[in-house]
């Protein structure tokens, strides 16, 4: 599969059975997270991830994993991980599951990792009430890596947390960001162009990690 290869998507894009789109491959192998992917112009939506890519001949070109869109919620691109690189890590796999000593899933970071030690603050609020420093204070023996994506709730008079809707829906690949030695993660959140700027009131941040909802410390806003 290479640059300008014709390619066929075929998924259940919001709830559309077997679905077909057609478009081509945009570029060469790169790395997005942790993956390496191609990048191609078949329409996709949600739904789409996890869904075969054909080349022209009938053979499997690729899975995809994700898309990209603008602020508009307009399609951009898709993502999808080459077939050589699906049947190198379904290998993996198989093999791992007689050995552990392999670097491939399952692995100790997702075993043994526990939610409970992980603790989530909410520091540095801008002046301006659009942004502030997230810390994550991760310390499982293998720190897990967290990407950039996230919600705020607030709490509202009768004590209840509830969420806070959003200004846009976006879907698109989140950054990735590593823990330090120490297991801890700093990172950037700016919820001005989600959220607008956040008025007079209690909230806290919620992230998705290995099926478990973590929240992190109530953060006032005055």
């Amino acid at each position: 599969i290479s640059v300008n290869d014709r390619i066929m998507v075929i998924g259940h894009p919001e709830g559309n059975r077997y679905h077909l789109t057609y478009g081509f491959i945009k570029s060469n192998l790169k790395n997005i997270r942790d993956d390496k992917v191609l990048e191609h112009n078949a329409d996709m939506k949600q739904g789409n991830s996890g869904g075969v890519a054909l080349t022209e001949n009938m053979k499997i070109a690729g899975i995809n994993i994700s898309g990209s869109f603008t602020l508009l919620g307009h399609y951009r691109k898709g993502y999808m991980i080459p077939y050589d690189i699906v049947k190198e890590n379904i290998k993996l796999f198989n093999a791992s599951k007689t050995s552990y000593n392999n670097t491939s899933l399952p692995s100790k970071q997702t075993d043994n990792w526990n939610y409970n030690k992980v603790k989530m603050i909410v520091k540095n609020i801008s002046k301006d009430n659009t942004s502030a420093i997230l810390i994550i204070e991760d310390k499982n023996e293998f720190p897990t890596h967290w990407d950039t994506s996230y919600k705020i709730q607030r709490l509202s008079e009768a004590n209840v947390w509830y969420d806070i809707k959003s200004n846009i829906t976006v879907e698109m690949l989140m950054k990735v960001v590593s823990p330090n030695e120490n297991g801890i993660t700093e990172m950037q959140l700016d919820w001005n162009d989600t959220y607008g700027k956040l008025e007079k009131g209690i909230y806290r941040v919620v992230k998705n990690k290995n099926f478990n909802t973590l929240y992190s410390d109530s953060f006032k806003i005055n």
